[in-house]
């Protein structure tokens, strides 16, 4: 997500849960924050500012990110519990 011609570093706060039944996990996950430093000036959204009032995405671009680092949360998250490593 650009800020002023700038690509800075997003900070995202979020909770998940986790969910099992039936050897199956869902996951959830629930963005409380994004924010970043772009020189001095703090900066600060959250999922309003994405969507308009309508639910209609505004930021795709924003959007396709946030859903690529989440994938790749759960690809993770996914491939330690079902690997047969023992050492962790």
């Amino acid at each position: 997500m650009k800020v002023l011609y700038l690509n800075p570093s997003w900070n995202i706060n979020y909770t998940s849960t986790y969910e099992f039944k039936d050897n199956k996990v869902k996951i959830g996950i629930s963005i409380n924050k994004i924010s970043t430093y772009t020189g001095d000036i703090y900066r600060e959204k959250d999922m309003r500012d994405f969507f308009n009032k309508k639910g209609e995405v505004k930021d795709e671009k924003a959007i396709k990110a946030l859903e690529g680092y989440f994938n790749s949360v759960i690809e993770k998250y996914f491939k330690a519990i079902t690997s047969k490593d023992e050492n962790w």
